[in-house]
């Protein structure tokens, strides 16, 4: 299956998507029972990315680790 077909699965059910490299696609296990719906929590995307990521942000072109990668440390 691939990327989108089990991404399009994912909104009607709840699924847990794995790689499967031996075919180059993904295969799917929809849940047995009913999960309700998703309860998202009451915070922004770019907070829960703040708190996901904390102080490991790269936030500007002048960060340390794309100095490194373009080799101007």
């Amino acid at each position: 299956m691939s990327g989108l077909q089990a991404a399009e699965e994912a909104k009607k059910c709840w699924v847990k998507i794995m790689g499967n490299r031996q075919i180059g696609a993904y295969d799917i296990i929809r849940a047995r029972g009913d999960l309700g719906d998703p309860q998202w929590p009451d915070h922004s995307f770019e907070s829960l990315i703040k708190l996901a990521f904390r102080d490991n942000l790269i936030d500007s072109a002048d960060h340390a680790v794309v100095r490194d990668l373009y080799g101007d440390i």
